[in-house]
Parts: structure tokens; sequence; C-alpha cells
């Protein structure tokens, strides 16, 4: 594993932990929940979306063309896996809009004597 320097992220289970370049997934529930949003249209939809641009739910439903509502719940379940992060934009007016990106690079699959474990490698700092 490259060491290098970490960035706070939202782990698998949605702790927020400092990561390195890459984080493995080991946990058999942490990578069905993954393996099944990758399997999820709009989930999927979302991640493209958010590649190198910070977005608000309301902005995913809309270039998703989802509901506002599936938007956040995929949003949601994404944050909890550790591939979407959430930072707040805040306004002088008092609104805050909370906008989703990521910075994964790759993910990497592998199954060996141990299971099965997903490994996400994040782009250069």
């Amino acid at each position: 594993m490259r060491t290098g320097q970490t960035t706070p992220v939202c782990s698998p289970g949605g702790q927020t932990a400092d990561r390195d370049d890459e984080v493995p997934i080991t946990d058999e529930s942490d990578v069905d929940a993954v393996l099944a949003l990758l399997d999820d249209v709009a989930a999927r939809s979302i991640l493209v979306a958010t590649t190198g641009e910070a977005l608000s739910a309301m902005e995913l439903a809309e270039c998703c063309d989802v509901s506002q509502t599936t938007a956040y719940r995929k949003v949601e379940a994404l944050r909890e896996v550790g591939l979407l992060e959430a930072d707040i934009d805040a306004s002088i007016d008092g609104n805050h809009t909370r906008r989703y990106s990521h910075d994964i690079d790759r993910l990497e699959f592998g199954v060996g004597m141990d299971g099965v474990e997903l490994t996400l490698h994040y782009q250069e700092p």
C-alpha cells in the first residue's frame, strides 16, 4: 500500500477516517453493498456525474434523470460505503447546500482464498 498524504473520508460503514491512496474493503456485507450499488443504474449515474464536480442532490436528480427522493437515497447509500463524500456550501443568506463528489480513480475486484476483496484507489491529491 502506498503511503502519503491522507485525507478524511467516510469509510465503509459511514465512519469518518483518514484514508491513504488505496482502501481495501474486505467485510462481506460492505463488499455486497458496494457491488449492489454498482449494479444500480441510478447509483452508477451519480458516480459518473460526481467525477470531478461536486453536485447537490437536486442537481444530481436533474442530470441523472431520477427523482429527488431517489437521488437522496442513492447518495446516502454511496456515502455509507465510502464511494461519495459530502461538503457543505454555506452561503451568506443562511442557506446551506450539501454537495457530493468523489476522487476515486478506480475500483479493483479480487477473489482469493480469503474471499472477495474490493480496493478503492483514489486520485493523487
